[in-house]
């Protein structure tokens, strides 16, 4: 009697196990588990492309050190920073230890206007930063436009971008807020047979820019595209967005500048049918 109940012991433990293993491999695969990636950082960004940037441990001029995910091992960049975020195209933007912020172009670090102490990137492009000017709840926000920082209501220690452009944030006090204004509806998957696709509308936008100071080659233009998505309501250089539009952003790094010493940082917009332009923030368009 002994023996048999020592039999069904055994049959009901080696059961327990194996279907308790069976629980936890459903789990995982319904789950999914967390992976440990090689390295230490103190922050992280990535890109609506899957681009991933961190800052690290390591000392560096500027904060810590900035490296890029290759797929299989992390690639250290030239200087430092405090805080990352990456734009839909993949490029890190950085804010440093003394609050200054740059943006990777050809190769290397071009410094930005402004200070600031956090920045969001949103999946369509939108770039916020928390300023460095003390203001209630925080310090204050504000949203790349045209070259510049343009600020809008309210403070905030922290910034996040939904993927949309709308920004969420956290203040001093660690309320968590977001910005209910109505902004122009991006949509880079909305097509239909009427509407140009993008890669029809970027042909239409390299034709208005070809010459100096964007380049006189398809390629050479191209590479001045930044970025691109469709707008289908809100506000365009002043006016209300009565149909599609395609907008792109256009930078011309200060060193193939034909003249000056200044980039060129802009906007280009062009009707979402015909590619006509409809309005321009660049020299020589607007």
């Amino acid at each position: 009697m002994k023996k048999k109940t020592l039999y069904w012991s055994t049959v009901s433990l080696i059961f327990s196990v194996v279907f308790a293993a069976a629980l936890v491999n459903t789990a995982s695969s319904q789950g999914g588990s967390w992976e440990q990636l090689s390295g230490a950082a103190t922050d992280i960004g990535v890109g609506a492309n899957g681009a991933v940037f961190t800052i690290g441990t390591n000392r560096s001029d500027g904060g810590y050190g900035i490296w890029k995910w290759t797929g299989n091992q992390w690639q250290a960049l030239p200087g430092g920073g405090v805080r990352i975020a990456v734009d839909p195209r993949g490029t890190p933007w950085v804010v440093n230890d003394r609050g200054t912020i740059f943006q990777w172009r050809g190769g290397k670090w071009a410094k930005l206007p402004g200070t600031a102490t956090d920045i969001g990137i949103g999946a369509n492009g939108a770039v916020f930063v928390i300023g460095t000017e003390r203001s209630d709840s925080g310090f204050g926000i504000f949203k790349w436009k045209r070259g510049g920082w343009q600020q809008i209501p309210g403070g905030a220690v922290n910034v996040s971008v939904g993927p949309s452009g709308t920004p969420w944030v956290t203040d001093s006090s660690n309320n968590i807020h977001r910005k209910m204004d109505k902004e122009p509806v991006l949509a880079p998957s909305v097509q239909s047979p009427e509407l140009l696709s993008e890669k029809q509308a970027r042909a239409k936008a390299i034709a208005i820019l070809k010459g100096d100071p964007y380049g006189n080659t398809t390629s050479e233009i191209a590479r001045r595209i930044v970025e691109a998505h469709m707008i289908t309501a809100g506000t365009v250089c002043g006016e209300k967005v009565h149909s599609p539009l395609w907008h792109f952003h256009v930078v011309v790094p200060e060193n193939v500048v034909p003249y000056g010493n200044n980039a060129i940082d802009g906007y280009l917009d062009i009707d979402g049918r015909s590619g006509e332009m409809v309005c321009a923030r660049l020299p020589f368009l607007d």
